[in-house]
């Protein structure tokens, strides 16, 4: 299975260590692109109940995610949730978006 990411064009920028252009340009793009597969493979073909992603930044891989379990939700400390709802809104992901800590989330072990 490979990854698939979100044309580049419904990207923004979230935070000051939001690279999510790097996903798309030589030669980064292919270390990204490994990374992204390698979890794929983690997940083994599988589909989960639930998954929750943890500093979810741009959101590049939550159309990704979604295809690979029941429920999604997505967390980070940002205060740029809308711009990742466009992109999750643009690419027909069902997600819930939360803008929290990991050290304080409303989500159980």
């Amino acid at each position: 299975m490979r990854a698939s990411l979100p044309d580049q064009t419904l990207m923004q920028t979230t935070s000051g260590v939001d690279y999510y252009h790097w996903n798309y340009k030589f030669p980064i793009k292919y270390i990204q692109r490994f990374r992204f597969n390698a979890m794929l493979r983690l997940m083994d073909g599988k589909n989960f109940p639930a998954l929750l992603e943890i500093g979810t930044g741009s959101g590049i891989f939550l159309p990704e995610l979604s295809k690979h379990c029941q429920r999604l939700s997505a967390i980070d400390i940002h205060d740029k949730m809308e711009a990742v709802r466009r992109l999750c809104d643009a690419t027909d992901t069902k997600v819930e978006l939360s803008r929290q800590s990991l050290e304080a989330t409303q989500f159980k072990s």
